[in-house]
């Protein structure tokens, strides 16, 4: 049976690859978004998975709780500090920055937004708050957070908490333009692997980790039999139609035995009515019927008396 994707660009296809065969296994998303549309982790959570979800914006973060109840969710950002910092939250979903460099091309180009408070920590003392106490691996984390990725980056101790696999967008926000000079080399200096890049997102394998980089030779296909959320609402609109369609079949099929069940009823009504007709016929085409018939005038008269 295929795996159903999520993501907007098969991220969680190319993680699934490498780690299809841990057993509750446990993420961090940062920048994680609607819970289902686009989401790099639903997969995972379907399959008995767990992590952190991080997620500025409250209608997002309640969205999280509601449906990831097996998930510890933050209603924060990440950066390299702690304090509170405005949020730039826009029409366009995913597009909510701490950034204003980036918030000023969004506004140039038309685009409109608010500004909000949103509590700021770091992602080592994210980690150390709120990782269960009985997970020792992180099996991936992922991190879009349009235009402030250095900061978060900046704000791990790599040493300490070492993910197995990063996803991180790595790209300006809305363009092709790539971004990932200003902090990759302090992932490479942490033993980190550049292992595939996907138009969007750079991933890397940790050192410790460096058996699953034949998992990112080639793009997700066929060989990984998925097929995304958008074909899987089609099939299940499709098989409700069909059940939709069975039953008015039914219906249809119950209907035209009912209607043979009237016609035989009327075919007998209208062969009774005949066999009336030419027994009434008889009568009146007979002698007898003849000679009564001033009788029957006359009694018809007095009647009429």
């Amino acid at each position: 049976m295929p795996i159903v994707s999520f993501a907007q660009n098969f991220e969680d296809v190319m993680l699934w690859r490498s780690l299809k065969d841990i057993t509750n296994g446990f993420y961090i998303d940062i920048g994680a978004n609607d819970p289902l549309i686009d989401s790099v982790t639903n997969l995972f959570y379907l399959n008995g998975w767990s992590g952190i979800n991080i997620e500025p914006l409250k209608k997002h973060y309640d969205a999280l709780v509601e449906n990831r109840e097996r998930d510890i969710n933050l209603n924060c950002a990440i950066s390299n500090c702690t304090s509170e910092l405005d949020i730039w939250e826009s029409d366009i979903r995913g597009w909510a920055t701490l950034d204003k460099s980036v918030v000023e091309q969004h506004e140039l180009n038309g685009f409109k937004g608010v500004w909000r408070k949103t509590p700021v920590k770091t992602l080592k003392q994210t980690i150390e708050e709120s990782l269960p106490a009985n997970i020792t691996d992180i099996h991936f984390l992922k991190i879009d957070v349009e235009g402030v990725e250095e900061q978060v980056v900046m704000s791990n101790d790599w040493s300490k908490y070492r993910p197995w696999i990063l996803v991180i967008e790595s790209t300006a926000p809305n363009s092709q333009n790539e971004s990932h000079t200003s902090w990759e080399e302090i992932l490479l200096a942490n033993d980190y692997i550049f292992s595939y890049f996907d138009g969007l997102n750079r991933f890397y394998i940790s050192k410790e980790h460096e058996e699953l980089l034949p998992n990112f030779k080639n793009p997700p296909n066929v060989f990984d039999e998925f097929i995304t959320y958008a074909e899987h609402l089609n099939k299940e609109v499709i098989a409700e139609l069909q059940d939709n369609l069975q039953v008015m079949n039914d219906e249809v099929s119950s209907l035209n035995e009912l209607l043979v069940d009237k016609n035989e009823e009327l075919r007998i009504f209208l062969d009774e009515n005949m066999i009336l007709k030419n027994k009434l016929s008889e009568v009146y085409s007979s002698h007898s019927w003849k000679l009564t018939s001033p009788f029957r005038r006359v009694s018809a008269f007095l009647r009429r008396k």
